[in-house]
């Protein structure tokens, strides 16, 4: 209760910011009595630092004291990365297998180009950049320190930690939900809430909700891919449910496109049993036609080209390959608004082509070569961030700034530290 306590704190120090002490404390209380409680367990103090990454993950669009991010750019969740690497850097006896050396080595290649783009950023957006350049800068460290981790999770650990993101992703869509209902019924701002044209775009601590849709959409994945080759529990899908509801509520269509794109591929390619094929599909079409009902609700759809209409990013497709054949070694540097003023249109909506445009194409292909590696990896050990690594990557090919969702950061951290356990297999 004290978890779901800091949700509805959250949502009311938004636009109330005397109350951001009581957001502190409870957070403090709450990350304390679990420390004590994982330390009882015998859980190691890095792997506890990736709970509480999970636990923290729905508030770090905000910062630790529950105000506004640009007022204070320090959110727990990179808190409690920072701590992680730091725990890491001085543990004894760490070891380098050979299967992650690769990794290692463009691990710190990555961190020490991204350097190069910030010599050079536009003094205007100089601010901007930086915050971009410690954003990357915080996933590269986290992805490299992790390699000193490797496999040393196991299935009881991830269960944990799975529980917290799941939760998070949970208590976070009845949040959306009771935002939407308390403004349409009782005309009170609970989060951020806006109007965009034919749209209501609920927020709640989110700053960009393509980014939020996606990590729910990872998060009711995880829940279905436990549900693999068994007989899943009326919870599992009513959870599921309200996630899927909870993401359609913002309005935004990225994370349901991708999670129902990755449930099709799952029941294909994912699930053996062909009665339980039939029955995912049955549960698959109930869940959407409610997301879809909801969405229609809050975003005004006559026809089919208005659900999947681009929304100008051919567009900016077209004019970032034009700004990037102009300076395809080097970019422009980093800061978002800065490439929006260089190309005249909107940053484009996919991320491998942003990067190019901030370093260059090359500088974009050492960042994705590494996360390659963890993939590749992650299919090595069967595991279910094959699929939730891919989903985060697809669904950055229709919006920017993979780096900033912060849940890449964290699922690459975890497909690296888990140590598949192969006894059901």
């Amino acid at each position: 209760m004290l978890y779901f306590w800091l949700f509805i704190v959250s949502g009311l120090a938004y636009s109330n910011n005397s109350i951001t002490p009581i957001v502190f404390i409870s957070f403090l209380i709450f990350f304390i009595k679990k420390y004590s409680e994982f330390r009882k367990k015998e859980i190691d103090r890095s792997t506890i630092m990736l709970i509480f990454m999970a636990y923290s993950l729905p508030f770090s669009w905000r910062n630790f004291m529950g105000g506004s991010y640009d007022a204070i750019p320090i959110s727990w969740f990179y808190i409690f990365g920072m701590f992680y690497v730091l725990i890491l850097l001085f543990m004894k006896n760490k070891i380098i297998y050979k299967r992650t050396m690769l990794l290692f080595v463009t691990s710190i290649i990555v961190t020490l180009i991204s350097v190069i783009p910030i010599i050079y950023t536009n003094s205007s957006f100089l601010g901007q950049g930086i915050t971009q350049f410690i954003i990357l800068t915080f996933n590269n460290l986290v992805i490299l320190f992790s390699v000193f981790k490797y496999n040393s999770i196991d299935d009881e650990e991830m269960n944990i930690i799975k529980n917290a993101y799941v939760t998070g992703a949970l208590y976070t869509s009845i949040m959306l939900i009771s935002q939407y209902l308390l403004f349409k019924y009782a005309n009170y701002e609970f989060g951020y809430i806006n109007f965009l044209y034919n749209r209501v775009l609920t927020y709640y601590l989110f700053t960009d909700i393509s980014h939020g849709t996606l990590y729910l959409g990872t998060a009711a994945f995880w829940v279905l891919y436990g549900t693999k080759n068994k007989v899943g529990n009326l919870k599992e899908y009513i959870i599921i449910l309200i996630i899927s509801l909870g993401s359609a509520i913002t309005s935004a269509r990225t994370g349901l496109f991708i999670l129902g794109a990755f449930v099709f591929l799952f029941i294909i390619f994912g699930q053996k049993n062909v009665v339980k094929k039939i029955g995912l599909s049955i549960v698959f079409l109930i869940i959407s036609y409610f997301s879809f009902e909801f969405l229609q609700g809050v975003r005004q759809m006559d026809s089919l080209s208005d659900l999947t209409n681009s929304s100008g990013r051919t567009e900016g497709y077209k004019a970032a390959m034009i700004a990037l054949k102009n300076h395809p070694f080097t970019g422009f540097g980093y800061s978002r608004d800065y490439l929006a003023l260089t190309i005249r249109d909107t940053v484009p909506h996919l991320s491998i082509l942003q990067y190019a445009l901030h370093g260059g194409v090359f500088f974009s292909l050492f960042l994705y070569f590494n996360q390659f590696l963890i993939y590749v990896d992650s299919v090595r050990k069967k595991s279910v961030f094959s699929w939730l690594i891919m989903m985060v990557l697809a669904g950055t090919c229709l919006i920017p700034d993979l780096f900033a969702t912060r849940y890449i950061t964290l699922l690459c951290a975890l497909s690296i530290s888990y140590k598949k356990s192969y006894k059901n297999q």
